[in-house]
């Protein structure tokens, strides 16, 4: 078996999270990419394919769990959006399948109540760390708090409420809150009742809702991303529920001071553990200890925090974790 060839399959525009390790699997294997929601074109893929890697077990791993062949390995990478569709869940050949991948082992052990015979790993995501300079630090208060949309998942309005805690604490904090210009209602609703919400508090001089002209494949790349990365201090995540927090692993990795929510569904603190607060009051502490730090003491931690996503969460780690994943016997 050739295992340095392997099929990337994934429907179009979600190809997002795993192309930092793709990036890196390519320098020692040959990877083919199919790109489409066509099952012709999987048809096409699977002669020729001795490891498939599925990204999302939806409709493309539906189907080649289906017809792949005895001799193929087949590895299906599943994140939380799918992890509660019983349409996906419940029709893929779990049987047929050689290992599923998660990027958090929460998600990975609430899989195994729901298919337990099926083989699992945990491999966190993935970040480049060229795409992500570490820049120097200032004395500013300012925090950053970023996705691809404005989801009320995020958190954003507990957000607010204990930054108007904090500002009347000390009112030298600024916070931005940053994600695409919303077309969907849910995202458009949400945004109106932050800047609702804001308006209560008398904090139009303290938050800043920053809507970006973005797709999902910029998200990483895009230079707004990085001017926003550039210009704040801390990253703060706010979220009711990730599985692993892109955004936060980014801020750490340009040297961004970090604040967690650590009492969050799906629990944060086998990745972020460092900067995680157990409740939001010692999260307020944090932030306000954080605030008397000079620029030399924030530029000493922003190494250490961007040689941590480097030692842990790099493409080039994570990608040898898939390289030795696909490997086996």
């Amino acid at each position: 078996m050739n295992n340095n060839e392997i099929t990337f399959i994934c429907e179009l525009n979600k190809d997002h999270f795993a192309n930092p390790i793709l990036l890196e699997l390519s320098q020692n294997c040959n990877i083919n990419k199919t790109i489409s929601n066509s099952r012709f074109q999987y048809f096409l893929s699977r002669f020729n394919t001795q490891t498939y890697w599925v990204e999302w077990a939806t409709n493309s791993a539906i189907f080649i769990s289906k017809y792949k062949k005895k001799h193929q390995k087949l590895f299906i990478r599943l994140h939380r959006y799918e992890m509660y569709k019983n349409k996906f869940i419940k029709k893929i050949r779990w049987d047929n399948v050689d290992r599923v991948i998660f990027v958090n082992s929460e998600l990975e052990k609430e899989f195994k109540t729901i298919v337990p015979n099926c083989e699992t790993i945990t491999i966190p995501n993935a970040v480049d760390m060229n795409s992500f300079p570490l820049t120097t630090r200032n004395s500013d208060n300012s925090l950053l708090s970023y996705g691809y949309q404005f989801h009320p998942i995020k958190g954003y309005l507990n957000l607010i409420k204990i930054f108007h805690e904090i500002v009347a604490l000390n009112d030298s904090f600024t916070l931005t809150i940053a994600g695409k210009n919303p077309e969907d209602d849910l995202y458009k609703k949400h945004l109106d009742e932050c800047l609702e919400l804001i308006k209560k508090f008398n904090l139009e001089n303290h938050i800043n809702m920053k809507k970006l002209d973005i797709s999902i494949n910029e998200l990483s790349e895009h230079k707004n991303i990085n001017n926003l990365l550039h210009s704040h201090n801390g990253i703060i995540s706010y979220s009711l529920e990730e599985s692993f927090h892109y955004a936060f692993a980014e801020g750490l990795s340009s040297g961004l001071q970090g604040f967690c929510n650590g009492w969050r569904r799906l629990n944060p603190k086998e990745f972020w553990g460092n900067w995680c607060y157990d409740n939001e009051e010692s999260m307020i502490k944090g932030l306000l200890d954080w605030s008397n730090i000079n620029s030399q003491k924030r530029n000493d931690i922003a190494v250490n925090n961007r040689e941590y996503i480097k030692n842990n969460y790099s493409s080039q780690i994570i990608a040898n974790l898939y390289l030795n994943l696909f490997n086996q016997k």
